[in-house]
């Protein structure tokens, strides 16, 4: 069962369920930006973290997307979109956190969207998913 599911029955994604079908479950190395140390606070998904976005939010896709966890293929592709949010939200590295982490996600972790055009996906973890264990020592972010 996914971590949030009760929460995720609620959201329809254009005749779609969240997250969407052409979500998996599959073998996937994934960037997640966290704090230093690494709490289990580093792996709410911004739904429960700020509350406010998802109730601002219209579009059911982002919906969705709030309850997931925003993730990255490479750490080049996860530390260029920390650096180009961070020209907008000056105090990111104080609400998120200044490092990138990475984890070999296999199919019992969760169901993983489509990677974007930027390498972005969201992991919907299952409860049994073991944070911050299976993510590896952070490095800083330049």
């Amino acid at each position: 069962m996914l971590e949030y599911q009760d929460e995720l029955n609620g959201v329809m994604v254009t005749g779609d369920q969240c997250p969407p079908s052409t979500a998996s479950a599959i073998v996937r190395q994934a960037w997640r930006w966290v704090k230093q140390p690494m709490t289990d606070e580093c792996f709410k998904p911004v739904a429960v973290r700020n509350p406010r976005r998802l109730l601002h939010e219209d579009d059911p896709v982002k919906q969705c997307s709030c309850w997931g966890l925003s993730m990255h293929d490479t750490e080049a592709q996860s530390i260029a979109a920390f650096i180009y949010l961070e020209k907008s939200f000056k105090k990111i590295r104080n609400t998120i956190g200044s490092a990138v982490s990475c984890a070999q996600l296999a199919p019992a972790h969760g169901l993983s969207t489509l990677s974007d055009e930027h390498g972005h996906f969201d992991l919907h973890p299952y409860k049994s998913t073991a944070f911050p264990a299976l993510f590896q020592s952070p490095k800083a972010i330049p």
